[in-house]
């Protein structure tokens, strides 16, 4: 993976790898596959050791869709009232209680995927969008929305901006700290994104985007899943 891509996938996928969400989904071009599977090893080792773990989800002619996620807090988002009635009426298996086997549940959400050769709608649920925004969206076929942040919001419209706020945070903050690494520095960063963790100033600061405003809004309408 070339540098560049490296750091994408990185940011993009920085709340997950923080626990700010169960999962997210990025895609490469195919012509990027030989670069990524080269690359592959290492990060998976980096997110393992953080308890995230990576799976391709879907293939089509021209892209590659992977999963990056948290099997824990995956299972945990999908056991929440409202998941799993929608889950079944889609064909989903059972939720496992403990999240050490979601491979019935991604397996199932692939063959979806390839079925509809795209994004059914029920995978908001596992990405952590709230049940009643999922619902609405299908109810609404996409329209009537409250707000477009990371996905359209139809039920708590303040919590939803709250989650944004931290989501863009979060973001803004890794890109930071990857550009302020050198080269080698770049590959071990989750070890600081860890203590920062810890340290709990991150949180602090997404707690005081719940205070303070919606800084960062405009960039959460054109991000990824």
């Amino acid at each position: 993976m070339k540098e560049q891509r490296w750091k994408s996938v990185l940011v993009h996928s920085a709340p997950t790898i923080w626990g700010l969400r169960p999962a997210n989904i990025f895609t490469l071009k195919k012509e990027e596959r030989t670069d990524f599977e080269e690359e592959l090893p290492e990060l998976e080792r980096l997110l393992r050791a953080k308890c995230v773990l990576l799976r391709k989800i879907h293939e089509s002619e021209t892209a590659i869709q992977i999963m990056v996620y948290r099997p824990a807090a995956l299972s945990a988002q999908l056991r929440k009232k409202g998941c799993g009635a929608m889950l079944r009426q889609c064909g989903y298996p059972a939720v496992p209680d403990d999240g050490d086997d979601m491979d019935a549940i991604l397996q199932t959400l692939s063959e979806r995927m390839k079925a509809q050769n795209g994004f059914p709608h029920e995978i908001g649920l596992l990405l952590g969008y709230p049940p009643e925004d999922v619902r609405g969206f299908v109810r609404h076929k996409g329209k009537n929305y409250k707000y477009n942040g990371y996905w359209k919001v139809y039920g708590d419209l303040e919590g939803c901006k709250r989650c944004f706020a931290a989501y863009d945070d979060c973001r803004e903050h890794a890109a930071r700290l990857l550009r302020q690494q050198d080269d080698a520095a770049k590959r071990t960063a989750l070890e600081e994104w860890e203590y920062e963790q810890n340290s709990g100033n991150l949180l602090e600061r997404n707690r005081e985007h719940g205070k303070n405003g919606e800084r960062g809004m405009g960039r959460a309408a054109s991000g990824g899943r």
